[in-house]
C-alpha cells in the first residue's frame, strides 16, 4: 500500500511538471518537441523503485498529459516514445550499471527515435524519418539536463529518513 501512495505521488509529479512545460513557450522549431522534464519523475522512480513501476509512471504520465493537454496522435507518439524510453533506460541501469545521467540521456534519445519511428508508420511519411539526426542530439542533451536534475534529486532523497521509512521493502 505504501508503494502505491509513493507511486501515486511520482505520477502526479510527473503529471505537475508536464503541465509546468506545457505552459513554457519552447519553439525549436520542430513541432511538439519538448524538453521533457515531466521524465524526471520517471527516471527517480526506475532508480528509487523498480522497473515494473518505472513503466507504470511513464504510461500514466502519458496518458494523464495527452489526455489534458494533447490529441490522440500525441498519445500514440508520446506512449511508443516513453515505453522505448524506458526499455533503454532500464537496459542500461541494470546491464551497464550506468549513472542516472547516461540512462536519462539514453532514455531522451529513446523517446524521440519511438515517436519519429511510429509517427512515420502511422502517417506513412517516410520523410519525417529526416528529423532524426537533429532529435538523436536534443534528446540526447535534453536527457542529459534531465539526468543532471534527476541524479541530484536521487542523491537528497535517499538519504532522506522520511523517504527511507516510507520505502521500506519488507512492508511494501
Amino acid at each position: 500500500m505504501k508503494k502505491l501512495c509513493l507511486l501515486s505521488v511520482f505520477t502526479a509529479f510527473a503529471v505537475i511538471l508536464g503541465y509546468v512545460e506545457a505552459l513554457i513557450p519552447f519553439d525549436f522549431g520542430i513541432y511538439g518537441f519538448k524538453i521533457g522534464i515531466a521524465n524526471i519523475a520517471v527516471v527517480l522512480t526506475l532508480y528509487l523503485f523498480d522497473v515494473r513501476s518505472a513503466y507504470l509512471v511513464s504510461t500514466l504520465r502519458v496518458l494523464i498529459i495527452g489526455t489534458l493537454f494533447g490529441t490522440i496522435f500525441s498519445v500514440i507518439f508520446s506512449l511508443a516514445g516513453a515505453l522505448l524510453s524506458v526499455t533503454l533506460m532500464s537496459v542500461a541501469k541494470r546491464l551497464l550499471k550506468a549513472s542516472p545521467l547516461l540512462v536519462s540521456t539514453l532514455g531522451g534519445v529513446g523517446h524521440n527515435v519511438g515517436q519519429v519511428v511510429i509517427a512515420a508508420i502511422i502517417l506513412n511519411a517516410r520523410e519525417i524519418l529526416y528529423l532524426m539526426p537533429i532529435l538523436l542530439i536534443l534528446g540526447a542533451l535534453t536527457g542529459l539536463v534531465i539526468g543532471i536534475c534527476s541524479n541530484i534529486i536521487i542523491h537528497r532523497i535517499k538519504g532522506n529518513k522520511i523517504f527511507t521509512l516510507l520505502s521500506n521493502k519488507e512492508e511494501i
